[in-house]
């Protein structure tokens, strides 16, 4: 995109005049996301004059920051309107904090720092980087120098990931008694909590006496929010402390395998005998137990 070629006291007006009905309008309006920053001796003006998200604008009440390179919110902005760029009157200003040079405590920016800008959807409740298309005026590269104006058209695209989840990553089986066949179970629910279709490619499980419902069946396919649901059994054979861990593999990232620890024990009923007397039939025996 070219950049806007016009007389230079044409744009400064211009740029004044949107920069004071904007600033007039943000007055009724609160930051919902982004920090309000307290503002100090040094800034910087930052004019946005599109503000795309996936090709469309943003709309009222969603929110633009900067940020400096360590991730520092510097100055934040709520939209007030549709922001057209070719209506002077939906551009929106926000103001750019430095440090000040008595305070070296802020984190703010420094002058020759790079300007980070991230979008938040309202309606999504999520953040998003933003990258600058065009510089329309001011330094280019993008960066923060104290008492300048610079004037920016951004945009940002969604990035839509799975994100695995489960109701549980410990399950305690405690103390397995019975006087035929040993047996617990526990079902743990599996979910996608991300964007994209969640896809689990194998469960597997490790330690003696332990039983998933996955039976090598096909990959699973999770779309958002949905669920899986997998049992797990302990079937001990012999008394003993018994450790293991089921893992889950998927596509996400950042969990590629999940896993669940599991515990369990087994102990057999203690039986009841006779020290003296006639035991269970008798009219007064002492019992102890082994």
């Amino acid at each position: 995109m070219k950049k806007i070629k016009l007389p230079v006291c044409l744009m400064l007006t211009i740029i004044l005049l949107s920069w004071t009905s904007n600033v007039l309008a943000q007055e009724e309006l609160e930051l919902q996301y982004f920090p309000d920053v307290s503002p100090t001796n040094l800034s910087q003006n930052c004019l946005v004059q599109s503000a795309m998200l996936d090709g469309e604008p943003l709309v009222r009440l969603d929110e633009i920051g900067v940020f400096t390179p360590d991730g520092v919110c510097g100055g934040a902005i709520v939209v007030i309107e549709e922001i057209d760029p070719e209506d002077d009157n939906t551009h929106l200003g926000i103001t750019a904090y430095g440090n000040d040079a008595d305070d070296e405590d802020l984190l703010l920016f420094r002058d020759g720092d790079a300007l980070d800008f991230r979008f938040w959807d309202r309606e999504a409740d999520e953040d998003w980087e933003a990258t600058i298309d065009d510089i329309v005026w001011g330094p280019d590269p993008a960066e923060w120098r104290n008492n300048t104006l610079i004037v920016v058209l951004l945009s940002a695209e969604r990035i839509f990931i799975p994100r695995i989840a489960a109701s549980t990553d410990y399950v305690n089986f405690g103390n397995v008694i019975a006087l035929e066949e040993p047996q617990a179970e526990e079902t743990i629910t599996i979910w996608n909590d991300g964007e994209d279709t969640l896809v689990i490619d194998d469960i597997t499980v490790a330690g003696d006496y332990y039983l998933t419902s996955y039976d090598n069946e096909d990959e699973i396919s999770l779309l958002a929010d949905e669920e899986y649901d997998l049992t797990i059994s302990f079937i001990p054979e012999e008394q003993g402390i018994y450790d293991g861990h089921v893992t889950v593999f998927s596509n996400d990232e950042s969990v590629p395998e999940l896993e669940i620890t599991l515990f369990g024990r087994y102990e057999q009923p203690r039986s009841i005998i006779s020290i003296d007397g006639e035991g269970l039939a008798g009219d007064s025996p002492d019992y102890a137990y082994d």
